[in-house]
């Protein structure tokens, strides 16, 4: 489920797994102008009371306990108000991996997201599968495939440690296939307890894809330092019908 590069084997781990991580595939260097748009982001969203929309991206803002402070939880499609952060979901060690998945020449964007996880500001994922999010078995989403036509890229810009709420991960999840109706959290519930979880740690610049029916969350960050990740989200061309917030509005995409 680790590699240093993609290749056939992490491909065949994708599969397997329902998710892989490519290690550090950013470096030091071209990290900077990314966390340099998130620390812009983070400057834009103090001028901010509550969640909203900015220049094309939505800001959404969590209120941290009782108190009047509130902290980001992510901005969505934040590539419209720093463009930087729009680079990396054209970058071949991204596209390629995704293209590969999906099985086609080009792809639909629907996410670009920075996901902020800052020490004590509570922002946590509970457990789910994105497939739900992408609104799979309803008439805005055209895939009934079994990859469910949808993969998600996750960019680290800080370590992804045990302590700073690491995505959390169930291996093997995927192969349940999606998890609909009411009584989908008893099922994501039981396929927990039988296959287990694992927290994905990474280096700064690792790359981590996973698909649509993954069981996946994380917990709140509990260490002195920030834990922020920059998403991309691909899918088959065509599939999707939602509106989404932000300027995302399914871009297609292929490599050049």
């Amino acid at each position: 489920m680790y590699h240093d590069r993609w290749s056939s084997a992490a491909c065949r781990d994708f599969l397997h797994d329902g998710f892989v991580v490519i290690r550090e595939q950013w470096s030091a260097a071209e990290l900077v102008p990314l966390q340099k748009a998130f620390d812009q982001l983070e400057i834009q969203a103090q001028h901010l009371q509550r969640s909203a929309t900015f220049n094309g991206s939505n800001f959404i803002l969590r209120q941290i306990g009782t108190g009047p402070n509130s902290a980001i939880e992510r901005v969505v499609w934040c590539g419209a108000t720093e463009p930087a952060l729009l680079q990396p979901a054209l970058d071949p060690r991204v596209l390629q991996p995704a293209l590969e998945i999906l099985n086609g020449a080009w792809c639909d964007q629907l996410i670009n997201q920075a996901h902020f996880k800052q020490p004590g500001d509570q922002v946590h994922f509970p457990l789910h599968q994105d497939a739900w999010n992408r609104r799979w078995g309803t008439a805005l989403w055209r895939d009934r495939s079994l990859d469910g036509g949808y993969v998600q890229s996750v960019l680290t810009l800080d370590p992804m440690s045990s302590d700073n709420g690491p995505l959390l991960v169930v291996p093997g999840s995927h192969r349940a296939g999606p998890l609909v109706g009411q009584q989908r959290h008893t099922h994501l519930q039981a396929i927990v307890d039988q296959l287990g979880t694992h927290s994905v740690l990474a280096e700064p610049g690792s790359i981590i894809f996973f698909g649509p029916f993954l069981i996946h969350g994380s917990e709140p960050n509990q260490s002195p330092y920030p834990r922020r990740v920059l998403i991309n989200g691909y899918a088959r061309h065509l599939v999707n019908r939602r509106k989404y917030p932000g300027a995302g509005r399914g871009i297609r995409r292929q490599l050049f």
